[in-house]
């Protein structure tokens, strides 16, 4: 249950979970279908988090900022961990749908941005590794350019020099290729 400040009875909001769809690598989101029990349970709606990239195409066009890409593209080349949040009102018939009906069509709520930082010992330690010809290497999730600018900040990768990476891209005839970016 969850009180506002300064709210009495009458603004109490009580949440019921009815449904959830955990986290899936492949899918890079996770959801749950929850119930206003205050207004008597009549009212459902699905929150969605995940891959920013991703829940960003789940989301109706007109609910994202003219401005979506190049917000994320700040946050993450700072080091940021970036995650999109969405939700959907949902109607009797649809709480019950499957995932990929629950998670489409979402109302774009905003970005939630996290600093994870580095501990004091990792630069040191990466530092070490090399200096001893060990290969480091960094294996994430994060977003592409999230894991580049901590490559940077602990040594992994050397920042005065450019950094270039690959995405396969489907043409409209099914050939895939990849486009590199730096």
């Amino acid at each position: 249950k969850v009180s506002p400040s300064g709210g009495g009875a009458h603004s109490l909001f009580t949440s019921a979970l009815l449904r959830r769809f955990d986290f899936s690598s492949k899918l890079q989101r996770m959801s749950v279908v929850c119930r206003n029990s205050a207004d008597g349970g009549t009212t459902c709606k699905a929150f969605v988090k995940g891959s920013p990239e991703l829940v960003s195409q789940l989301c109706l066009e007109h609910t994202l900022p003219h401005d979506f890409n190049e917000v994320l593209m700040t946050y993450t080349r700072e080091g940021y961990r970036v995650i999109a949040l969405a939700f959907k009102h949902l109607d009797d018939d649809s709480k019950q749908a499957g995932r990929d009906l629950i998670e489409s069509d979402l109302t774009f709520l905003g970005l939630l941005v996290m600093e994870n930082k580095l501990k004091e010992v990792s630069r040191s330690v990466i530092q070490t590794l090399q200096e001893a010809e060990v290969e480091t290497i960094m294996a994430t999730g994060d977003n592409v350019l999230t894991a580049i600018s901590v490559a940077g900040h602990c040594g992994i990768i050397d920042s005065a020099h450019p950094v270039f990476f690959g995405d396969v891209h489907t043409s409209d005839e099914g050939v895939e290729t990849i486009r590199w970016q730096v």
